[in-house]
């Protein structure tokens, strides 16, 4: 998901959402500065996807 030019600095929001199994992961969230920034993110989103396909992953909160 992204929202695009929030607040005054108009800075762009992410945020990282997996879906595996009919669950929906919230990965991770950031604010996009360049491109590279958002190479760098959707490597690392790979990479967590393999280790929730894996059941290698702590849930944080409670599951409904």
């Amino acid at each position: 998901m992204k929202w695009r030019n929030i607040g005054s600095g108009r800075v762009q929001l992410r945020l990282l959402i997996v879906i595996a199994d009919e669950i929906a992961y919230l990965c991770n969230a950031f604010v996009k500065d360049n491109v590279n920034t958002d190479f760098r993110e959707m490597v690392k989103l790979k990479v967590k996807i393999q280790l929730i396909n894996e059941g290698r992953f702590i849930f944080r909160g409670r599951l409904l």
